[in-house]
């Protein structure tokens, strides 16, 4: 069983997106887990134990690993990083610098 949510993120110094120059991001957050309870508990300590604040989270479903309906490469992507022993996966961080918020 897994769920999945979008999160925006600001950086925090030591991040990863931090140490890049970026301000904040989106990104897809999938964790192995029962409900979307657990899942906004263990996706919000996994994103800020990595030094992000967390701003908004939308679009939180229930997913099943084996739909062919989730894009090939995030759905392996996924996979690959929850079967690996962890229970939090993230997908790809869609960055944007500080002076792309007044764009």
């Amino acid at each position: 069983m897994a769920w999945i949510g979008c999160y925006e993120v600001r950086a925090k110094p030591g991040s990863e997106l931090h140490a890049s120059g970026m301000y904040g991001a989106f990104v897809n957050v999938v964790v192995d887990c029962e409900s979307e309870a657990e899942f906004r508990e263990k996706a919000s300590e996994a994103l800020m134990e990595d030094r992000y604040q967390l701003l908004d989270v939308e679009d939180v479903m229930f997913i099943d690993l084996a739909d062919t309906d989730t894009p090939k490469d995030e759905l392996d992507l996924l996979n690959s990083q929850l079967t690996d022993g962890n229970k939090v996966a993230y997908g790809t961080f869609q960055a944007y610098p500080k002076d792309g918020l007044d764009a």
